[in-house]
């Protein structure tokens, strides 16, 4: 495997797909715990996005900051074509990493579930390789899979 594929690989496991996958699998530890973690997956997501809804910051791999047009600023009702427009208008955005977000929130989630310091350090160098791999990737700076992982933490240090 290259290692573009790989960092392709590891940067799936920080996608929303993948993330709630994961989220799910803490459904046998109990029901509630998986709730949450699905909880956590979609507020990770969705704050993170806010963050970038409000702040925009240009990807690495788009020095000159070129944006779509701002699907808020058409008038008459929400579409289907017209939220699907706001998703990539907002996913223009770098900072901060929802990939990191919900990584390193699943990673404390499940540290603190598992009880198991081995798999708590598996679980954080897991994300931290998904983080990289996006930084890597050129689809985030440093400072925003920082911020990412922070959020990702905090949020998981709430909800576990």
């Amino acid at each position: 495997m290259t290692s573009n594929a790989l960092s392709i690989f590891v940067t799936l496991w920080g996608s929303l797909p993948a993330a709630l996958f994961l989220a799910l699998c803490a459904c046998p530890l109990s029901g509630a715990q998986g709730g949450r973690a699905v909880l956590g997956v979609i507020l990770a997501s969705a704050l993170s996005n806010l963050v970038k809804f409000l702040r925009f910051r240009p990807r690495p791999d788009n020095p000159t900051g070129e944006r779509l047009p701002n699907p808020l600023d058409e008038a008459g009702p929400w579409t289907l074509k017209r939220l699907i427009a706001f998703a990539f208008y907002v996913d223009q955005g770098s900072f901060p990493s929802v990939h990191a977000a919900r990584s390193f929130f699943l990673a404390w989630v499940f540290a603190a579930w598992l009880h198991s310091c081995g798999l708590g350090v598996l679980f954080f160098v897991l994300a931290a390789l998904v983080a990289w791999s996006r930084v890597i990737r050129r689809r985030h700076h440093v400072s925003d899979v920082l911020a990412g992982a922070l959020l990702g933490c905090l949020l998981g240090w709430g909800l576990a």
